[in-house]
């Protein structure tokens, strides 16, 4: 599970999660995120936390652009990419992520 770094509840930017070791020579051609609120009983807040006119995927790496957040709390960020192989593949990646106001 990757750990990223921690962000600010007003910092937007994107989070990359890299396919690479899974893809092989396939692109990923689709991505679905889901963002879930740890410290409130795993709460969906990935319509809150993302933008989904925002994603993008170049390459082996599906990019999910994230807002917003609540003070100490930690998410756990889920991405399931689909690849552009015949037959397409799916694999998931996990990550968490820590919202700290400094």
């Amino acid at each position: 599970m990757e750990e990223f770094d921690h962000k600010q509840p007003a910092e937007a930017y994107y989070l990359g999660f890299d396919f690479t070791k899974d893809l092989g020579d396939d692109d990923v051609a689709s991505a679905t995120f889901v963002i879930l609120d740890t410290n409130d009983d795993d709460e969906d807040v990935t319509t809150t936390l993302s933008d989904s006119t925002k994603q993008a995927n170049e390459g082996k790496i599906a990019y999910l652009w994230i807002r917003a957040g609540t003070d100490g709390h930690k998410y756990k960020i889920t991405c399931v990419a689909v690849s552009d192989g015949d037959p397409a593949a799916t694999f998931e990646l996990e990550g968490h992520l820590k919202v700290k106001a400094i």
